[in-house]
């Protein structure tokens, strides 16, 4: 039987177990949320070169802004619809 001083130290144990546990475990979400945001970045990024060669390829320039791949009423050198907003 552990008596109330064990008992403390114990559960000090116990707590500083858990709470180092935790912040482990802080760190990791942090570092995933890092990663996929990473990973949404460089998709985007091969969107915008993709869509920079595809402007290339027909129209003979790369286009001198990002709203010349984007969206227009009619398909054009200023408007080439190849990116959304």
């Amino acid at each position: 039987m552990l008596n109330g001083a064990s008992r403390l130290v114990l559960l000090s144990l116990l707590c500083a177990v858990v709470s180092y546990g935790q912040g482990d475990t802080a760190s990791n979400l942090r570092k995933a949320k890092i990663a996929a945001n990473e990973a949404t970045a460089i998709g985007a990024l091969r969107v915008l070169v993709l869509a920079c060669v595809t402007y290339k390829d027909k129209y003979g320039v790369f286009p001198a802004s990002l709203a010349e791949l984007g969206p227009g009423l009619k398909t054009s050198a200023s408007h080439a619809n190849l990116v959304s907003r």
